[in-house]
């Protein structure tokens, strides 16, 4: 698995994928819609399966002595690292936000979507897990076709970034409590960051499943 791993990064991972986790630090900006920053995750796997399709990846791993099952696990790993490194950004940019000031510059405006805080972590690895869990069983019935796909998968994960972003005109004390900067509320929002954090894996891990069994009906 290493060694396929490392033929991920090196063949297949576009380099634009670094440049999309490192938007991550757009969490810096006050007041911003933050789903937007999960976009640029979700982009670094359709610009992936671009790249891999013009590297002609498929070929060269069928002649490679592994199975169809480990080549979507190596794929889909590699993306979930992605997606994680782009979420480790962000928690990076929480920190920041506290010893720059910008949480009280943030103050003075008006709200946007669910603030900067913890639990908006949580709910951005649903949100990456429900395209996972989407976008890869699409993917892997026709490895040659990246657009339907990836719009298609695109459509769930759109409309969990909108019911997120909603949590702060929700009315309700919970929601509340999720609709603060920075670390208020830290037992809640570490609450959520580790549901999210659960729920990502799972969706992963289904991803994973769904996937592998399509691929396996795929006639090369």
């Amino acid at each position: 698995m290493r060694a396929l791993l490392l033929k991920e990064f090196r063949l297949v991972v576009h380099p634009s994928t670094y440049v999309m986790v490192a938007l991550g630090s757009l969490v810096l900006i006050p007041n911003w819609p933050y789903a937007v920053i999960l976009l640029y995750g979700v982009l670094a796997a359709f610009f992936n399966a671009q790249n891999a399709r013009e590297m002609h990846d498929l070929s060269f791993s069928f002649a490679l002595p592994i199975s169809r099952a480990d080549m979507v696990r190596a794929r889909v790993l590699v993306m979930a690292l992605i997606e994680i490194a782009l979420v480790g950004i962000m928690a990076l940019g929480l920190v920041a936000r506290s010893i720059l000031g910008i949480d009280e510059i943030a103050l003075l405006q008006p709200l946007v979507g669910l603030p900067a805080n913890i639990a908006l972590l949580g709910c951005s690895l649903v949100a990456l897990g429900v395209f996972n869990a989407s976008f890869f069983p699409l993917y892997y019935r026709d490895p040659s076709k990246i657009g339907v796909p990836f719009l298609l998968a695109c459509i769930p994960f759109f409309v969990f970034c909108v019911l997120f972003e909603a949590i702060p005109y929700i009315p309700g004390e919970a929601f509340a409590a999720l609709s603060v900067l920075g670390f208020a509320n830290a037992a809640l929002q570490i609450g959520v960051l580790c549901v999210g954090a659960v729920i990502f894996i799972l969706l992963t891990l289904l991803s994973v499943r769904r996937a592998r069994s399509v691929f396996a009906d795929f006639d090369a």
